[in-house]
């Protein structure tokens, strides 16, 4: 009896073992080893043939550098670069949605700036920029920021600073893109600011500025859920969430109801009250009660008794179930403010830096000084505004953020 030798071949694709796959409620994402995007999959595939989107990326120097390996543990990932740079990340599957936050960077200052995505779609129907989110024939897909240090959208400029309407989602030739970075704001920086009208400003290193605890939500939803995922992310990640009358206020039926805008006091908010009801409003809304910005102090004829004046209106509004509000701008800083006057905040942060070239006596009227850049904005529409600004009392801040 001949014997048949049969020969079983097996043929293993070795970049399948590789591949890593995560889902949030009706959204999955696939990598392979080197992080870079494999599949966006709900009901069909969204990823667009040919385009490349990454995970993550980092900026060092001049040069973006994607990862050339990585190696797993449960939720947990360390990813390697080029030049010895590693990174430890998590990401975590919840009920609604990925979440991806850095959990160390081993300290490394080479980072400049941390990249999550592209995640590229061929969706392109409706483009949220701002808000982040991409739909198409009634499915959704967002991305969310988790915290301050992580900002939604294309890294333009190297203060942050977007010019334009947002570009958390945008616009592609495949359809749309997703994307988020964060800033390595943990070291000294000098760097071009307002469209290169101050070519080098320094900006000090910030404690609190690291690339550790950078973080992103990803999700896919039918569209009608898009806002329902949306607060469920803030709730759960600790965001800051706004509510009216005990509902978010995205979607509080209280939100775009109009406002009455005019100059309350103590004198005459009964008055104001009364008409703000006469026309039907719920809201009556005060364009300019502070005297300085910073601290906020009120303006002393309108508020004789001061926050306990303003409170006192509140409540009488309250009682007629009309709410309060004030014109605000928290990023600027009024000149007399204590802040500023009569000696500078040591938390203040430095917009330019430059040494004083001839002594200063009591007398003076003027300083003379060193280097001049940041001191003389002119040629741009920033620098208009922002000598406007300066003649009117304000202090424009010393960076500008996304």
């Amino acid at each position: 009896m001949k014997k048949i030798h049969v020969l079983i071949f097996i043929i293993i694709n070795i970049n399948s073992l590789a591949q890593k796959t995560f889902s949030g409620r009706d959204l999955v994402i696939s990598l392979d080893e080197k992080l870079k995007i494999s599949s966006i999959y709900r009901d069909r595939e969204y990823l667009p043939d040919g385009v490349e989107g990454y995970l993550i990326r980092i900026k060092v120097g001049e040069d973006i550098l994607i990862p050339l390996g990585s190696e797993w543990e449960k939720d947990n990932v360390t990813v390697c670069f080029e030049r010895d740079i590693n990174v430890l990340l998590s990401v975590k599957q919840m009920d609604e949605y990925l979440k991806v936050e850095v959990l160390a960077t081993d300290d490394d200052n080479r980072i400049d700036v941390f990249f999550f995505g592209p995640f590229p779609t061929d969706i392109h129907e409706t483009i949220g920029e701002i808000v982040g989110v991409v739909r198409e024939d009634g499915y959704a897909i967002g991305i969310q920021s988790l915290n301050a240090k992580t900002t939604g959208g294309k890294y333009l400029n190297p203060d942050g600073s977007d010019a334009a309407r947002g570009t958390t989602a945008s616009i592609e030739d495949h359809g749309s893109s997703l994307q988020a970075y964060c800033i390595n704001r943990n070291k000294d920086r000098i760097y071009a600011i307002w469209n290169n009208t101050v070519p080098e400003a320094f900006v000090p290193a910030n404690a609190d500025g690291k690339i550790e605890g950078s973080a992103i939500a990803l999700f896919g939803c039918r569209e009608e859920e898009v806002l329902n995922v949306i607060e469920q992310i803030e709730l759960e990640q600790g965001l800051p969430h706004s509510t009216l009358n005990g509902k978010w206020s995205k979607i509080s039926p209280d939100a775009n109801k109009p406002y009455l805008i005019t100059t309350f006091t103590e004198y005459n908010i009964d008055e104001l009250i009364y008409y703000t009801k006469k026309l039907g409003y719920n809201a009556l809304y005060h364009g300019h009660p502070f005297s300085t910005w910073g601290h906020f102090e009120l303006i002393e004829e309108q508020f004789p008794n001061g926050w306990d004046g303003m409170k006192e209106c509140v409540e009488k509004a309250k009682a007629e179930g009309i709410r309060l509000g004030a014109h605000t701008l928290t990023n600027f800083i009024t000149t007399n403010d204590p802040f500023v006057s009569p000696a500078p905040d040591n938390d203040l942060m430095i917009f330019s830096r430059t040494a004083i070239s001839r002594d200063i006596s009591e007398t003076d009227t003027e300083i003379y000084i060193e280097d001049t850049d940041g001191y003389g904005l002119k040629n741009t529409n920033q620098a208009q505004m922002s000598r406007h600004s300066m003649r009117s009392g304000l202090l424009i801040p010393s960076r500008t953020r996304s």
